[in-house]
């Protein structure tokens, strides 16, 4: 075994080996068992002491659920900004996190104003398809 599991403390560690472990490429023995290693413990972790982080509980679980890879970044950001602001010992940049709320806050008005539009334009036409048939 290459992996020993000699520090459970850092739980972070591990959660980061878990999700860099996915980008592995064939063959690669040694990062498919640092995946079961990471796996394991951090299954431990969500078991026995959950509660006393909750944002890095929702994390792992979410890590566990489904890699972060796999997940759209952009419906990530609003939990990514809201671990930022909880987490008293990460070294975040205020100015870059008021940035990144900003950034996602007018991107979703974006968002919200083309849904309205396209709403808008299918209501219109199924009211000229209706007419039509009249």
């Amino acid at each position: 075994m290459l992996f020993k599991p000699c520090v459970f403390q850092v739980i972070k560690v591990l959660l980061s080996l878990y999700e860099t472990s996915f980008l592995s490429m064939d063959g690669e023995d040694e990062i498919d068992e640092a995946n079961e290693l990471a796996l394991k413990h951090l299954n431990d972790y969500m078991r026995s002491n959950s509660s006393t982080n909750p944002m890095l509980a929702k994390l792992i679980a979410l890590a566990l659920e489904l890699p972060l890879h796999h997940r759209i970044h952009k419906l990530q950001a609003p939990m990514f900004i809201e671990h930022a602001c909880n987490m008293k010992e990460l070294d975040v940049d205020p100015i870059l996190l008021e940035f990144a709320q900003l950034n996602f806050n007018m991107t979703q008005s974006i968002y919200n104003k083309e849904l309205k539009e396209i709403t808008r334009y299918i209501l219109l036409e199924i009211t000229k398809t209706l007419l039509f048939f009249d």
